[in-house]
């Protein structure tokens, strides 16, 4: 007993082009060829999910960690070889613009007095008052895009904080529109239903109740088949246990197209059945399996956004399986490379000679960066 799959189900003849197909069999076959498309790569998502979360957690994050200590001693090294003797006016000059900028790439410093202490030094600013008056121009900012009051700027003492205040402000807001825009919809509900002709309103159900006979009657039929206190082969009755595990599940998700496949594998039905099911029946079938669809449709376009926003990696906006393994080892690999570079960087601050020599390649490379968005302004007009 093979795990069934959407292949085996199709009206027609196999590799038919489907010429002489009535509209309800088209689109039996076509809703099968989608849920089976997305079925697979549901599947595919989950067979990556292990490495990918072993590879995030085992490798990127303690590099991401160790990128982070190294970056916080770079600055610290960079800042103790200001003092250096035999450093020019404007050798110095460029170690303080170098320091400016890789404690402000940090983002907040309000926790680090010691990294706090060299941006002080080297941007003559305050970094507290300059950090506050972020904070009171973005608290505004957000404050005039919400329309609600945030609290007093005291209140927050970074930006990053604000952030997050506003972020949960922002869910409330929309929880309670969300709640507003439910409650105006049952009420146009209940005054639609109100308004609809009784025979409407009984068509409705009548849909409502074949469709679950449909249903119905393909799931007593497989619970019968599958009962495993009917079969006497030990092996067999494991098997038909699990399978009818699965049926009791799809059943209870409507899930009509594994059902359907569960019948073709026990020849409840001849794959060449299908050709004999009347457009009614295939009409049931098709409501139940575009309703199927948009739920996997849903579970899916869910799947790639906790890829996407929940590791905190660029997956791009459309990963796939595929494209997401690839680049999470990218990343781990840039990462590694970035570390290797910090540790090569610190090892040359060591003597004045060789910090010298780090100091004209980082011009070096600098300028060579200039010429590059210059060469790029001219060549896009910008």
């Amino acid at each position: 007993m093979s795990t069934p799959t959407s292949g085996a189900i199709a009206v027609g003849a196999p590799g038919s082009s489907g010429a002489g197909l009535s509209k309800e069999q088209a689109l039996f076959n076509s809703l099968v060829a989608q849920i089976g498309r997305r079925r697979d790569v549901l599947a595919a998502w989950e067979r990556i999910l292990p490495d990918f979360q072993q590879a995030f957690a085992g490798q990127l994050t303690p590099l991401r960690s160790a990128a982070d200590a190294l970056e916080r001693r770079r600055i610290l090294a960079l800042d103790a070889q200001f003092d250096n003797e035999g450093l020019s006016a404007s050798e110095r000059r460029m170690v303080s613009s170098l320091l400016v900028s890789l404690a402000s790439k940090r983002g907040d410093l309000s926790g680090d007095d010691a990294l706090k202490a060299v941006f002080n030094r080297h941007s003559a600013s305050d970094y507290d008052e300059g950090a506050a008056e972020q904070v009171s121009a973005m608290k505004a900012e957000l404050e005039e895009w919400l329309g609600q009051s945030l609290g007093r700027d005291e209140d927050f003492s970074s930006s990053q904080e604000l952030l997050r205040h506003a972020r949960r402000k922002l869910a409330d807001l929309q929880a309670q529109e969300a709640a507003r825009k439910e409650a105006r919809a049952e009420r146009r509900a209940e005054r639609a239903k109100a308004k609809k002709p009784a025979v409407t309103l009984l068509r409705r159900e009548t849909l409502q109740a074949e469709l679950k006979q449909s249903l119905r009657e393909i799931y007593r039929k497989l619970a019968s088949a599958l009962h495993p206190d009917r079969e006497p082969d030990p092996e067999l009755k494991l098997r038909k246990t699990a399978m009818l595990q699965a049926v009791n599940q799809a059943y209870d998700k409507q899930d009509l197209l594994h059902l359907l496949e569960v019948q073709v594998e026990l020849q409840q039905l001849d794959r060449n059945g299908f050709n004999d099911l009347g457009d009614d029946r295939l009409r049931h079938y098709n409501k139940l399996l575009r309703e199927q669809l948009d739920e996997l449709e849903q579970e899916l376009a869910q799947t790639e956004s906790q890829f996407a926003h929940g590791y905190d990696v660029a997956l791009g906006p459309k990963p796939t399986p595929e494209s997401a393994l690839a680049t999470l080892k990218a990343a781990i690999a840039r990462q590694a490379s970035l570390n290797a570079d910090a540790e090569s960087d610190l090892a040359q601050f060591g003597e004045a000679a060789s910090f010298k020599r780090w100091l004209k390649d980082v011009k070096r490379r600098q300028k060579e960066e200039e010429r590059e968005r210059r060469a790029y302004r001219g060549e896009f007009g910008e």
